[in-house]
């Protein structure tokens, strides 16, 4: 992420705090500290204040904030979050309403609450309404995620042998995807012959056998974005069943997707 793109979204939500009467806002949530301020560890805020965003962490990330954030200020924090995000708040002027990231634990959101003067209001989906609408670079690192995803679960299928355990096959998709830069989206499910049944199988011991069918839900986490692809097929011979069943579900994919367009509601496509 550039500065100038850095400027374009913490303006953007400015523009939306306006509109919601809000002074400022205490983000909590791990993505959209990354979307504003480019950092990507855990266990930190960032303050979207009238002129400045700063991002308040811990001795731990500090070196890694100070050389991924853009456009913000990094402040390392010598007390909780709370406080020292109060802290910082009540040292602006102006400021006498701010809002708070429905992410944020209760008991953080009372504590934040108990440390301020000025008025603490629950903000909903204000960083999110700008993530919706993605821009051409965005979407081309969606693409790039999709593509790693395949190239990555390509190379680990090229292992496949009778034998190989769900467990090994997934743990050879995941090694892959670090070649390329990426780390996996979220758990990757390969399921073998039966084991297909179970929408979220956790990969375990069950042996690939001749003829098996093989189901494989994978995903890439590239720069933050983040891939989903479902896979089915045969090893070796499929059965009439298993082919008439695949064309079925391809057709109505095909279906969904010549369906899809813009302002066209999901439960539509889904029907």
């Amino acid at each position: 992420m550039d500065i100038v793109i850095a400027k374009q979204r913490s303006l953007a939500v400015r523009r939306r705090l306006k509109v919601e009467n809000l002074d400022g806002l205490i983000v909590t949530g791990t993505e959209n500290v990354r979307y504003l301020t480019g950092f990507r560890g855990h266990d930190s805020w960032a303050l979207v204040l009238p002129r400045s965003v700063v991002l308040v962490t811990d001795s731990r990330y500090t070196e890694q904030a100070l050389g991924e954030c853009v456009g913000c200020k990094v402040i390392e924090r010598k007390d909780t979050l709370a406080k020292q995000v109060a802290r910082l708040l009540e040292a602006q002027k102006g400021i006498t309403t701010i809002g708070v990231e429905d992410t944020c634990p209760v008991a953080t959101f009372a504590a934040i609450r108990k440390a301020l003067t000025v008025k603490v209001k629950p903000a909903t989906n204000i960083v999110e309404s700008l993530r919706q609408i993605k821009t051409d670079a965005e979407i081309r690192l969606i693409k790039k995620a999709s593509k790693v995803a395949f190239d990555a679960m390509e190379w680990a299928l090229s292992h496949l042998k009778p034998g190989i355990t769900e467990r090994e096959l997934a743990a050879l998709y995941e090694f892959r995807l670090s070649a390329y830069g990426a780390t996996r989206g979220f758990e990757t499910i390969a399921c073998f012959g039966p084991n297909g049944s179970r929408n979220h199988h956790q990969p375990g011991s069950r042996k690939l056998r001749k003829n098996d069918m093989i189901l494989l839900d994978f995903g890439a986490n590239y720069e933050g974005y983040i891939s989903d692809t479902t896979r089915c097929f045969a090893f070796g011979k499929p059965s009439d069943h298993f082919c008439h069943v695949y064309q079925t579900v391809a057709c109505a994919q095909k279906a969904a997707i010549a369906a899809v367009g813009a302002g066209v509601k999901v439960c539509d496509v889904d029907a």
